[in-house]
Order: structure tokens, then sequence, then C-alpha cells
């Protein structure tokens, strides 16, 4: 299992296509329940999003989760020449943008102070 800690948040996973990863508060308790759908190393890695947890419970099926269950987060490495480009994208019920994208400006703040230190 691999733990992760950045900002607070902890990934956890066991890196298996259809294995269980888990994006959590520090307490293990808030966050989203997800799978890799697809791997690629070291050229892409897509996550796809189940439902989340609240309060230690896990949620799969409730209605509000049925809304953007099945969004899908994908990560691609693109190089050019000498150049690598991190490309990122979404699909998820525009009703939950806001909460992607705000995940993502935290998540690349990451990518981008690791790869420029």
């Amino acid at each position: 299992m691999f733990r992760q800690k950045e900002f607070g948040m902890l990934m956890q996973t066991d890196w298996e296509v259809g294995g269980r990863t888990c994006f959590t508060d520090s307490g293990n308790k808030n966050g989203m329940v997800s799978t890799i759908e697809s791997i690629e190393k070291p050229n892409h890695l897509i996550f796809k999003h189940l439902g989340e947890l609240r309060n230690g419970v896990e949620d799969v099926d409730s209605e509000k989760i049925k809304a953007w269950n099945g969004s899908v987060e994908a990560y691609y490495l693109v190089k050019n020449n000498d150049k690598t480009t991190v490309k990122v994208e979404v699909d998820s019920d525009d009703n939950f943008q806001e909460m992607f994208d705000n995940g993502f400006k935290k998540g690349l703040e990451v990518i981008k102070n690791l790869s420029e230190n």
C-alpha cells in the first residue's frame, strides 16, 4: 500500500488497475474513494471516482454520489523535444467542476514545485 501525504491530504493506493485508491484528510475519515482505471508508467495515470468518505463511512450509491461517481481524472506526461508537459483531463458532471478545479489547482502546484526544485 502506497501512502503519500501532501498539504493535509493523504493518498492511499495499491497501484493496481481496479484496486482501491483513497484521497483523504489526515484522519482518514473524509475524502474520495476511487480506483485506477488505467496506468502506463510513466506516460499516464487515469482515476475513476466511485464515491466519498464522510466521517469514516463510505458512500458509493447515494443520490448525491450518483450525480458524479464514474467521473474520470486523467494525467498524461507529453514529451516534446527536451520538455515534458503534464496534461490533465477531467470528465465529470458540470455541477462538480468547481470541486475538481479546486483539487487540481492544489495538485498541479505540488507537481510544479517538485519539478522546478
